[in-house]
């Protein structure tokens, strides 16, 4: 019922996981070098791009993997959550705040009715930027992720 990725990397790396553009959380590799994430609940059905940034000590980005998907309606409406396997160095994300793009919809709507503030569309777009290149033009079927640790007003 939920999202599962997992990857491999150099033990004790850290590697910095996207959704759609927005950085959801950072996980280390572990002795064997790998990593896992996974989100229980909250994604929409459609279409999602998972990102895994390889980050030196600095944070400067070393190596990238993307990947698309689509996050089938059966999986996002599942009420079984499955559990995931303790191979890698886990991440685990209860909830994660997504939002699909309705006809009509603008960054400020969507900031009032998910952070409480219009005013907040900025933050929307920042973790959105890869796929928003005009914060004025959003399109129906966007899978837009609201940034981790922002909470509505």
């Amino acid at each position: 019922g939920g999202f599962y990725a997992t990857g491999t990397g150099a033990p004790g790396s850290t590697i910095r996981l996207s959704l759609n553009g927005a950085p959801v959380t950072s996980v280390t590799a572990n002795d064997q070098g790998r990593w896992s994430l996974k989100v229980e609940r909250g994604m929409n059905p459609g279409a999602y791009t998972v990102r895994a940034d390889h980050l030196d000590a600095s944070g400067r980005v070393i190596a990238q993997a993307e990947v698309p998907f689509d996050y089938p309606a059966r999986l996002a409406n599942a009420a079984a959550r499955s559990a995931a396997s303790g191979s890698g160095s886990d991440a685990v994300i209860a909830e994660l705040q997504s939002v699909t793009v309705q006809r009509g919809d603008s960054l400020w709507r969507i900031s009032q009715r998910m952070l409480g503030n219009g005013q907040r569309y900025t933050q929307l777009y920042a973790a959105n930027s890869t796929q928003i290149r005009n914060p004025s033009l959003i399109f129906p079927k966007q899978i837009l992720v609201v940034p981790q640790g922002v909470k509505p007003n």
